[in-house]
């Protein structure tokens, strides 16, 4: 056979493909980690509103914890029976600075005498300091006068036994039982945003998750009163009853005259959900409600990834891999089908080590591959401040300090997460160069704290309320009131316990598919909320504290008056079977029947209700 030769034409034309291929796949890589901007986060690239505007009740008698009358010429004040310090006093504090209300607060209703110039919009109850054999006819004389009422907190049910006059101005035909253990709990629909719920127990994964309390007073309240909460009686007790004023309140409604008196049995209103029960009973009283929210949906990781391969003989044990490749080639994919699924935009609090005493370093080189893979996945990393006994906190952010510079890039660390019980310690940074550029930070929410709030002019805080890897029906509760109040929620998946585990329920198999399903089944209902990295979370948040804003209506078109709005703002607008026909000044969404998400862009807007006949004249340009 004849042997083929290659002629030098065609040797230079392989190998100057082969050259331009090779050329191209370098260039690629090259580009991937020059041109991509990794190094660099987008996210903090715009200098932070300040704390300085910040949106503060007015002073002289109307500001929160003041005793005797407020100075508000006008009205509109909320006034609140009871101690500013207990757990009510906090909710209600934090939910008037929220809806910028002024509000003034009374340890006892005794000698309260309202003048007619200086009404409250509403009177809300904390029962602890209420003496109903002498305070009733006050609190029904504010009711005669058309002033709404909130019980936040009920009294003994000795109490309501024995007064008529208290049962007919709550609602309550009777008292049926003192105690009675219920099955569940019914949530019905329009109060919070999600729809109604069922929270019974009907499986094993129930099971996990109920811990509402169950056992409670049984009143039977009147015909004609509106109940938005339900205890879920059982097999025998369900066939005696028929409808749903027959079944153990927890949250309903009772006309009085003009006004409108509302009660909450147990102690909903002692946690962040009391916020979101305040908002739709104000909702309830309107024809519509218009307020600031903050819309941001964060979810953030907290000690992942880390740069040292600690604990690695058990890490090996469990995943047959080194730390380094089980984070990269486990982790990491799985948590990217999480994001891309659900639509997050995650922020990653990255360590570069936990045990500052074990002589293992970071590696540089994994801190490289991690903020490439943020970049492309809209991920932003913050960092984590949390630490063992052996290092103090200013000590190891001193030493994660010198391991970032060492990289020489300009990555603006921007957020940070620290445990609650540490959040005190964050006075030792002042002097640590590495936490200079430090503008928002999250912890586990403190009831006796805030949610969100400044912890200084620079700088803000952000509570997380869920843990992804189990949805109690008490946090899902609290979930649909805080959407409904803030359209805020903070999620956290916690993988320090998946790096150092202790049991079978914190390996990455099992951690992942509670997360997975818990993501993807309880924060569908709110899609139409913006997925946030924690900075951007920062942004809306500073100018939904700074904000005020003023609203009325002039038969069907509304009008919102907006100050110190910086870029945007975003407002919930809820209607009883109204729709938007037109708007001008913001944009428009629906987030449900009867509730719309505005994207405020201007400080006047006008929006043109009609009956309710679906979105047909207006979108939301979507970030």
């Amino acid at each position: 056979m004849k042997e083929r030769m290659i002629t030098h034409r065609k040797y230079f034309s392989i190998v100057t493909m082969m050259v331009v291929l090779l050329f191209m796949f370098m260039f690629t890589q090259v580009a991937k980690e020059n041109i991509s901007g990794y190094t660099i986060n987008a996210y903090a690239a715009e200098k932070p509103v300040s704390g300085g505007g910040r949106w503060m009740p007015r002073q002289g008698g109307s500001g929160p914890g003041t005793e005797g009358e407020p100075s508000v010429e006008d009205g509109g004040f909320i006034l609140l029976f009871g101690d500013k310090e207990s757990a009510v006093g906090n909710i209600v504090q934090q939910w008037c600075l929220y809806t910028k209300r002024e509000l003034v607060t009374r340890g006892s209703v005794a000698g309260y005498a309202p003048e007619s110039g200086k009404l409250p919009e509403m009177v809300l109850v904390d029962s602890a300091v209420v003496d109903y054999g002498r305070d009733l006819k006050t609190l029904t004389g504010l009711a005669d006068r058309g002033i709404h009422l909130v019980f936040c907190t009920l009294p003994d049910v000795s109490v309501i036994r024995a007064q008529r006059d208290l049962r007919k101005l709550l609602g309550i035909q009777y008292v049926r039982a003192d105690e009675v253990e219920v099955e569940g709990v019914h949530l019905f629909e329009d109060f919070f945003l999600g729809g109604s719920y069922m929270y019974i127990v009907a499986s094993e994964e129930d099971e996990k998750r109920q811990d509402l309390d169950l056992t409670m007073p049984w009143y039977v309240t009147l015909t004609g009163t509106k109940t938005y909460m339900v205890g879920m009686l059982n097999e025998v007790l369900r066939d005696e009853v028929a409808k749903n004023e027959y079944f153990p309140g927890i949250i309903w409604r009772n006309s009085y005259g003009e006004a409108m008196v509302f009660a909450v049995n147990g102690d909903y209103m002692s946690d962040l959900t009391g916020i979101g029960i305040l908002s739709a009973i104000v909702y309830e009283t309107k024809d519509y409600d218009i307020y600031p929210i903050i819309n941001a949906q964060n979810l953030v990781i907290t000690d992942y990834p880390n740069f040292s391969d600690e604990n690695t003989q058990v890490i090996e044990d469990v995943y047959s891999r080194t730390p380094r490749v089980v984070q990269q080639d486990i982790f990491w994919p799985t948590l990217l089908s999480v994001l891309r699924r659900g639509g997050w935009k995650l922020t990653s609090f990255i360590t570069p080590q936990y045990d500052y005493q074990d002589e293992i370093e970071p590696v540089a080189d994994n801190l490289v591959f991690y903020l490439q893979q943020f970049k492309e996945a809209g991920a932003e990393a913050g960092i984590s401040l949390r630490h063992g006994e052996e290092v103090s906190l200013p000590e190891k952010a001193r030493r994660d300090g010198e391991f970032y510079r060492s990289l020489d890039n300009d990555y603006i660390y921007s957020a940070a997460y620290i445990k609650t019980e540490e959040f005190s310690e964050l006075e030792g940074l002042a002097d640590v160069e590495f936490t200079e550029n430090l503008r928002t930070i999250t912890c586990e929410y403190d009831p006796e704290d805030h949610l969100v709030f400044y912890y200084s002019d620079g700088v803000t805080g952000q509570g997380i309320v869920s843990d992804a890897r189990l949805q109690t029906y008490t946090e899902n509760v609290r979930l649909r009131s805080l959407e409904t109040a803030l359209g805020y929620c903070n999620v956290k998946i916690d993988m320090h316990d998946v790096l150092w585990p202790e049991s079978d329920d914190t390996h990455w198999e099992r951690v992942y598919e509670s997360v997975a399903s818990n993501l993807d089944t309880w924060w569908k209902p709110f899609g139409s909320f913006t997925k946030t990295t924690l900075t951007q979370s920062d942004t809306r948040l500073r100018t939904f504290l700074n904000l005020d804003y003023a609203t009325g209506r002039e038969k069907d078109r509304v009008r919102l008056e907006v100050e110190g709005l910086e870029g945007e703002a975003w407002f919930l607008l809820r209607t009883h079977g109204e729709g938007v026909a037109e708007i001008t000044g913001a944009e428009c969404q629906e987030v449900e029947r009867d509730a719309y998400l505005l994207r405020v862009t201007e400080p006047q807007v006008e929006i043109q209700l009609e009956k309710n006949r679906g979105i047909l004249k207006y979108t939301m340009s979507r970030d």
